[in-house]
């Protein structure tokens, strides 16, 4: 079998376009791009230089992210229109993609942000008192007992009501009612919360409302520790003129799947206060 001048080895095409062989054999078996002739004795495949432009095509489109299967269709029966419709459909997924990614280097820039904060944060056995907007949150409310039931319920909020989004460490928390708060009852968690990435539309779509808010950061993992803050806060709350109108929110923002050093771990506890007015001044 003769070989002229304008044929090349599949190796010569690898080189030529920059593409490994295996590829070049891939294209083969899904009959995407077939080589010219195929030696009968040796098996060798040998393409033309009619066939570069085909391949320039493919390569074109399979780097503007069109499926392998998109583009064996076009070529097959190839118009302007139906490459115009491949390349409108690539370029709506692709900006889908975009805005997704978009998403996700907000979360890595806000998430960054936190961690360099609290990694730094010196307030702490501290109680103070701040003003916050409305949050808005996902919120189950169901008694808690245990991490065990913490988790499912978790669990239950990301596959019943988040669709892909997964919940982190820092935007998840827990409220105890206020009666339990006053009596002391710190562990009798009645709801589980996530702060949302972005805006959802759920059924159980919650938000703490816009006011002030006191509250108390500590080091440590241990929350048995809680009551003594919660009674500290309390203290603090009292003695400012204040008091307690719902119920306590408390996040874990750093822990041990963040750091192994417990004394880089954080816990916040929120209470919302109201300013008490002496009518009789």
């Amino acid at each position: 079998m003769s070989i002229g001048a304008n044929v090349f080895s599949i190796g010569e095409m690898s080189k030529l376009h920059k593409m490994s062989i295996k590829t070049l054999r891939y294209y083969d078996e899904i009959g995407l791009f077939k080589p010219s002739m195929v030696n009968e004795q040796s098996r060798y495949r040998y393409y033309t230089i009619e066939q570069f432009e085909r391949l320039n095509t493919i390569n074109y489109l399979k780097s503007l992210g069109v499926p392998l299967k998109d583009i064996k269709e076009h070529l097959e029966d190839s118009s302007i229109d139906r490459f115009m419709k491949l390349l409108e459909e690539q370029q709506e997924l692709t900006s889908r993609k975009m805005t997704e990614l978009e998403m996700i280097m907000n979360r890595f820039n806000e998430r960054l942000e936190e961690l360099t904060f609290y990694k730094k944060f010196e307030r702490v056995d501290e109680p103070f008192i701040r003003m916050y907007p409305e949050r808005q949150v996902i919120r189950l409310k169901k008694n808690i007992q245990g991490i065990h039931q913490l988790e499912l319920a978790i669990r239950n909020i990301e596959n019943e009501y988040m669709s892909s989004t997964v919940a982190i460490i820092g935007k998840v928390g827990v409220t105890v009612a206020l009666e339990d708060v006053l009596d002391g009852k710190c562990h009798a968690y009645n709801s589980v919360f996530i702060i949302p990435d972005e805006d959802v539309n759920t059924k159980i779509i919650n938000s703490f409302p816009e006011g002030e808010y006191a509250l108390i950061y500590y080091r440590g993992m241990d929350h048995m520790d809680s009551p003594r803050y919660y009674e500290m806060l309390l203290t603090y709350i009292k003695e400012q003129g204040y008091e307690v109108i719902g119920d306590a929110m408390e996040r874990v923002i750093i822990d041990q799947y963040i750091s192994v050093d417990s004394g880089e771990h954080l816990t916040e506890i929120q209470l919302p206060v109201r300013k008490i007015i002496n009518r009789n001044s």
